[in-house]
């Protein structure tokens, strides 16, 4: 009791009035001053601790798990039937019909519609793997710029093709907007290794594959929108060039 006393007194003459906090870290030991808690705080109300806990679970996920999960609901409203067919078919596809009732949002719209399973997993695939590294490394504005532009550039070649070939077939899938991305991720890092086929290969390589791709079967009527995957590609690439003026 005599020696607390006399720390105290010590502390006093010192300038500190408040009880001493002691810390041990490895290496190292230090003494620092809280201020006393004050009984008399309320507590936050149930209602308040639930709000600002799901505050800071959505402030904590990413951008790239709200562009899945909005995949992820119109896939659903396509095979459940809470919204109707009509509804889908003029807002979240893209045609020639879509054009002509100047319903322009579906250049982009179109790019969260898919037509299967296997098509949503696909496109989702890329966009957890190479939407997440492109996050982290430039950011949720690079990302979220990087899908819609893809969409957009991409549903632009769509539309085109379809002028020019008289085509009156629905366009769906996020195909351009993940190509924008991945093509992005190619000119960024081009010896990144790339598992293609579980064999792994520099990310140039697969860039090379999918632009040769693109362009060999561009005009083909196979039902994989290879116009779209060339305009996925070309606003990856420009959105490159684009960044590297900024930069540099």
């Amino acid at each position: 009791m005599f020696l607390k006393n006399t720390f105290q007194n010590f502390l006093k003459t010192r300038g500190f009035h408040s009880q001493p906090a002691l810390f041990f870290k490895p290496r190292s030991f230090f003494i620092t001053f809280r201020k006393p808690i004050l009984s008399s705080k309320p507590n936050p109300t149930p209602k308040r601790f639930f709000s600002s806990f799901l505050d800071k679970r959505l402030k904590k996920l990413r951008l790239y798990y709200y562009l899945i999960g909005a995949n992820v609901v119109i896939f659903l409203a396509w095979n459940t039937g809470f919204i109707s067919k009509k509804f889908l078919f003029d807002n979240f596809t893209l045609s020639k019909y879509t054009m002509a009732k100047h319903h322009y949002h579906t250049l982009i719209t179109h790019a969260f519609s898919h037509i299967n399973t296997f098509h949503l997993g696909l496109n989702m695939i890329t966009l957890y793997f190479f939407g997440k590294f492109i996050e982290l490394h430039f950011g949720s504005r690079v990302l979220f710029q990087l899908y819609m532009l893809g969409a957009l550039v991409g549903g632009l070649f769509i539309t085109s093709q379809n002028n020019r070939k008289k085509h009156v077939v629905s366009h769906l899938g996020a195909s351009g907007a993940t190509t924008a991305i991945l093509s992005f991720f190619i000119m960024n890092f081009p010896n990144y290794t790339i598992f293609l086929y579980f064999l792994p290969v520099p990310a140039w390589v697969v860039g090379g594959l999918i632009l040769f791709q693109s362009l060999y079967f561009y005009e083909s009527e196979s039902g994989v929108s290879y116009s779209g995957h060339l305009g996925g590609f070309v606003a990856g690439m420009g959105m490159y060039f684009h960044m590297r003026g900024k930069m540099f």
